[in-house]
């Protein structure tokens, strides 16, 4: 899985394809998804 780019500020942006904003879904799915389990 792919790291944030912001914590691999030597890795080039091209490496990363998904803007931030997607990664910030992805993370906002796996809160909710997170809550689901163990809600």
């Amino acid at each position: 899985m792919l790291r944030p780019s912001h914590l691999d500020p030597d890795v080039p942006v091209s490496v990363h394809p998904a803007p931030d904003a997607l990664d910030f879904r992805l993370a906002r799915v796996d809160i909710i998804v997170t809550a689901f389990v163990y809600g």
